[in-house]
């Protein structure tokens, strides 16, 4: 519950009334840096938070990009497999399709964590 400062002293003020304020602006001093120091607590909590998120997010993308990679290369095998002129074997398009399919899947993974993907971030 915040409180405001104590009104300002009067001119005629004794000296009783003077003390009496300074004890009311001390209180309200402390209340307020009180005040202060739990919303910097509960923000760097907060931050604490969002750098573990970033730090988890980070190794994930890591990990997908590692992943994407992977896939790129085994696509790429699979293609250069791929003869022209020659029939094209099952073995060959069940490969080319696992690929392609592990490929989209690593992509999809990288993506499934976008809160708004529209704006591409």
């Amino acid at each position: 519950m915040q409180h405001a400062p104590p009104d300002p002293l009067k001119k005629s003020a004794n000296l009783f009334e003077r003390f009496d304020y300074l004890v009311k602006a001390a209180l309200w001093l402390v209340e307020e840096s009180l005040n202060t120091r739990h919303s910097l607590e509960h923000l760097m909590a907060t931050v604490a938070e969002l750098q573990a998120a970033l730090d988890a997010n980070t190794a994930a993308t890591a990990s997908a990009q590692a992943a994407i990679a992977s896939e790129i290369t085994d696509l790429a095998a699979a293609i250069a497999a791929l003869v022209p002129g020659e029939a094209v074997t099952q073995a060959q398009l069940d490969q080319l399709n696992a690929s392609t399919a592990s490929l989209q899947a690593a992509v999809t993974a990288l993506g499934a964590d976008d809160t708004n993907p529209a704006a591409g971030v």
